[in-house]
């Protein structure tokens, strides 16, 4: 048998065989990026609308910006409890004093503004913050005529910052007056020894915890408030006198810290006219030289992080807008009278 010839080309092993690779898989969308971007682009254009807003907001709207410059009636608004800060309870909303005291200046400064109405519809409240906002209209009244306008109350010390104007306008139904300072606190010194609690303070003095509620009043801290309390007196009533040209006697009268009606404060001399909000624009028009129905001007205080854009002027708006510019009255029931204070607190 013949052998099947050699070839003299030498073998070499086979490679192995590359292992079967998976499909490649089709690339996905850039999801996430996708979702952040559009997050990016809703921020950004949110803050652009806010910022749009606020100076629309920030800005003369409808009549001021045809009649700029043109003779206006300032309106500034006194309207709550009567407090330093712009927070008066959870129940109550507050006429923070520093907004007033703001609106007030700015109304001085505006050459436009020929006399200011001051809408005042409060129980009153704390002394100093009443004090500040008389001497403030005091001060305005002797280069612009201001005319105090009543709502349905104007009591206390809401009466104290409407005695400094010019004129006083007031419903006959408008419940004024109630010249007086009180001075209350809540003691539960029986309650706390019914259930067998003892009170302990540390004190560097005998009047550092004056009229504590957790214990029985001593004669001496009663006859101390009592002079407190006779001394702000004082200044209301000379305060009065003096700002409705009114003996001091006259006054010291009738201010035993009882509430009359429109009718009868006019009668006795602290209302000077009878009527409603829109009589004493047109008295404050009259008194600036102004004929006929006045441009209103009204000036909102911003924010405290808004106040870096600069001050303004905003001419009276649309109704719904106060939903934006004053949020509190709408959002709270106000109280029947100025309420109970359950720590020691001096108030008109």
């Amino acid at each position: 048998m013949q052998e099947p010839p050699v070839s003299d080309v030498p073998s070499y092993p086979r490679p192995p065989e590359p292992p079967l690779q998976p499909p490649p898989r089709p690339r996905r969308p850039l999801w996430g990026l996708t979702v952040l971007f559009g997050c990016l682009v809703v921020v950004l254009a949110g803050a652009l609308a806010v910022c749009l807003g606020i100076i629309a907001w920030l800005t003369p709207r409808g009549e001021g910006l045809a009649t700029a410059g043109k003779p206006a009636v300032a309106l500034v608004s006194v309207e709550g409890l009567i407090t330093a800060s712009d927070f008066g309870g959870f129940m109550a909303p507050a006429a923070g004093m520093v907004a007033v005291l703001d609106q007030l200046r700015r109304a001085e400064k505006d050459d436009s503004v020929k006399a200011v109405v001051l809408w005042v519809d409060s129980p009153g409240g704390a002394p100093a913050a009443a004090q500040a906002v008389y001497n403030r209209v005091r001060e305005l009244k002797s280069k612009k005529p201001v005319v105090a306008a009543m709502g349905d109350t104007a009591a206390s010390g809401a009466y104290y910052i409407s005695s400094a104007a010019t004129k006083i306008v007031a419903s006959p139904g408008t419940l004024t007056g109630s010249i007086g300072v009180i001075f209350s606190s809540i003691n539960f010194a029986e309650l706390l020894k019914r259930y067998g609690v003892e009170d302990v303070a540390i004190t560097s003095g005998p009047y550092k915890d004056l009229l504590s509620p957790f214990r029985a009043p001593r004669p001496d801290e009663k006859a101390l408030v009592k002079q407190m309390v006779m001394d702000i007196y004082d200044q209301f009533v000379r305060d009065v006198a003096a700002g409705r040209g009114m003996d001091v006697q006259r006054v010291r009268k009738l201010a035993d810290g009882r509430v009359y009606t429109g009718r009868q404060a006019r009668a006795l001399g602290l209302v000077d006219q009878l009527g409603s909000r829109d009589d004493a624009i047109l008295l404050a028009a009259q008194l600036g030289g102004i004929e006929g129905w006045p441009r209103i001007k009204e000036y909102i205080s911003p924010p405290a992080w808004l106040r870096w854009l600069g001050e303004t002027g905003a001419i009276r708006r649309p109704w719904y807008l106060a939903l934006v510019d004053y949020p509190g009255p709408w959002l709270t029931l106000p109280p029947p009278g100025a309420g109970a204070l359950v720590f020691p607190a001096m108030s008109f």
